[in-house]
């Protein structure tokens, strides 16, 4: 499994890229170690590179609102998978 590979897709072509996730049986711990945590890290990034920048009018508090947003998202992601998961088996 080339994790390069695999986070493209997924960002390309999420259904795609679940679907190869699915092939592997990969452990919880391992997806998200390598998967899951480093993408929340460049999504949080990725909400304040353009406020540090100028590139967005916003001041400090409506970027860290939209990153606590973003972050919640996430995670209620990661519940409902492991959720899903949890079912399948």
């Amino acid at each position: 499994m080339n994790l390069l590979k695999l986070i493209t897709l997924l960002i390309i072509s999420p259904s795609v890229g679940w679907k190869d996730i699915n092939k592997y049986t990969i452990p919880n711990n391992i997806l998200l170690a390598k998967l899951f945590y480093p993408s929340l890290a460049l999504l949080s990034i990725s909400v304040f590179i353009p406020f540090l920048f100028g590139y967005i009018s916003l001041n400090l508090q409506d970027v860290v609102i939209s990153a606590m947003l973003n972050f919640i998202k996430y995670f209620i992601s990661l519940f409902f998978r492991n959720r899903l998961h949890s079912l399948k088996n």
